[in-house]
């Protein structure tokens, strides 16, 4: 038998339908004034089709409701009608469009992804802000304090401290190719140090190769550039590669003003030393400063060639590691590549 009611249904005691419960449109009305509830807890009921809901208490879940939606299974939404926490379609995914807010612990079990390039996840506390940012070019994460900015930064391109580093244990610095250490401020600012080792092969014997390149602005410019050169023979000779290597040290004198060429002069060289193992040939390492290249308001720069000769034998394709390091007594300064 079916009964159709026109008007709103208000029921204060228990009503029991056998069978669907329909109203005309959303404008019709079911008024509970106790509550809704199944006396009896229930297993998982079958797969919903389209435009289904269950509303049920589960003998593994407790109280559970279903749905079926193109974008949400399931959805919460705020007085205006949106979407505020929603269960994705068929999955476990669960979307939340707008700010999530957590007052107490967050435990994830998994990782966190950021889905937009722009995206960013800062966890604050009383102490401080730790902030990891993927930005549209570059991976950072960041280490502030509450009350003043970044101090430690860790991009794709290396990291800034902007206090003082301070290492108990071991450290090591380097890369492919070359290691550049910073000590007393930024890079090329005044009052600072700059140390930078690099290695170059397929040295030619006998042949003056460029190992480092001294760059200076047109500034005012004072500076004094320290340069230990290491030495190798290649393959070839009487044993083979690295039978002979000699190291040797001098010091390159900078100065430059504005709208003048650099001018630099080398020191005699010091700390040589040269070592065969038995039966191998002799080895000579030495270097020399390249003439000033730029024009006079333009950023001049020269190089520090090293020559590697065998004394005897075959081997070619020498190699050659330089540590470098300029004192700048000026800002924007040498710098070395």
């Amino acid at each position: 038998m079916s009964v159709f009611y026109a008007d709103n249904i208000t029921v204060a005691d228990t009503l029991t339908v056998g069978g669907t419960v329909t109203t005309v449109d959303e404008t019709g009305v079911l008024t509970i004034t106790g509550q809704i509830r199944s006396d009896t807890a229930f297993a998982t009921p079958a797969a919903l089709t389209a435009t289904g809901a269950r509303w049920f208490a589960s003998t593994v879940s407790g109280g559970v409701l279903m749905g079926f939606g193109t974008t949400n299974d399931v959805a919460l939404m705020n007085r205006a009608g949106t979407v505020c926490l929603g269960v994705g379609p068929n999955t476990t995914a669960i979307n939340i469009p707008g700010t999530l807010a957590v007052t107490g612990a967050a435990t994830f079990v998994d990782q966190i992804n950021l889905s937009t390039s722009t995206a960013a996840i800062n966890f604050k506390g009383s102490a401080g802000v730790y902030s990891f940012i993927n930005a549209n070019t570059t991976d950072v994460m960041q280490f502030s304090p509450a009350s003043a900015g970044v101090v430690l930064a860790l991009a794709s391109t290396g990291a800034t401290v902007t206090g003082t580093l301070a290492v108990t244990g071991a450290a090591t610095l380097g890369a492919a190719g070359a290691t550049l250490l910073n000590l007393g401020g930024a890079a090329a600012a005044a009052s600072t140090s700059t140390r930078f080792s690099k290695a170059t092969t397929a040295i030619a014997d006998a042949t003056g190769t460029a190992v480092l390149t001294v760059t200076i602005p047109n500034a005012a410019h004072s500076g004094s550039v320290r340069v230990t050169l290491v030495g190798s023979l290649g393959a070839g000779g009487a044993i083979g590669a690295n039978e002979a290597s000699g190291t040797v040290s001098y010091d390159f004198a900078v100065a430059r003003t504005a709208g003048v060429n650099a001018v630099t002069a080398i020191s005699s060289a010091y700390g040589s030393g040269m070592a065969s193992v038995a039966g191998a040939a002799t080895i000579t390492v030495t270097a020399a400063a390249s003439a000033i290249s730029g024009a006079v308001g333009a950023v001049n720069t020269f190089t520090v060639n090293v020559t590697i000769t065998k004394g005897s034998g075959a081997s070619a394709n020498h190699t050659c590691l330089v540590m470098a390091e300029v004192l700048n007594a000026n800002a924007t300064g040498i710098t070395l590549s």
